[in-house]
């Protein structure tokens, strides 16, 4: 079969003002749902790229780039999440979400893509079916697949993840995408959200 020429758009995106908040304690029911930054880095560019391989599904890459703003090089655990996420908007005050409305995330492809990682039994959003959440439950599996070893930056630390939406029933095209970078150590250093505008073909 005759492959597809690639589009490649650019997404345009947009980034959520949000608080810090101390993520170094986390359990099931404290997940950081806010931004998290350092001192010891930061993101000196961010990309999304939308491709259409074949007939397949839709592919979202990223890229990203670290710079160091400290004299030591570090060890860092990288994980970037794409989702389809709805957004519950009441038609009156007296409208309440019904159960399939309580977890918005309906979509959810990481890179690392171990989608066991972000699997939790305990019925977050009151369902009895697991719940997925954008938090890993081992942050050491986000390592460098080309090493298998953590991501070493020393100056500049360029990381290129790619997403893949398969074609279905009920497509849904990726409205949100998270960063979550831990230290070698486990501890939250950078997490933030990102809305990727629709794109018009």
């Amino acid at each position: 079969m005759h492959r597809l020429l690639l589009t490649f758009l650019l997404i345009p995106v947009m980034l959520f003002a949000q608080d810090k908040v101390d993520t170094n304690k986390k359990n099931e029911s404290n997940f950081p749902v806010h931004s998290v930054r350092t001192d010891l880095f930061k993101i000196k560019q961010l990309s999304f790229n939308k491709t259409i391989p074949s007939d397949s599904g839709e592919i979202l890459e990223v890229e990203i780039i670290l710079e160091n703003l400290v004299d030591d090089p570090m060890d860092l655990y990288v994980f970037t999440i794409a989702s389809y996420e709805n957004s519950y908007i009441p038609k009156s005050s007296f409208e309440r979400p019904s159960k399939e409305d309580k977890n918005p995330i309906k979509l959810l492809v990481p890179f690392p893509n171990n989608i066991k990682n972000f699997e939790y039994d305990h019925g977050q959003f009151g369902e009895k079916k697991p719940s997925y959440i954008k938090y890993p439950k081992d942050y050491k599996a986000g390592v460098n697949p080309d090493t298998g070893k953590p991501y070493l930056l020393n100056e500049k630390l360029i990381i290129r993840t790619t997403h893949l939406t398969k074609y279905l029933k009920k497509f849904n095209f990726f409205n949100e995408m998270t960063v979550l970078i831990f230290d070698k150590d486990g501890k939250l250093l950078f997490r933030q959200q990102y809305h990727l505008n629709k794109v018009k073909r």
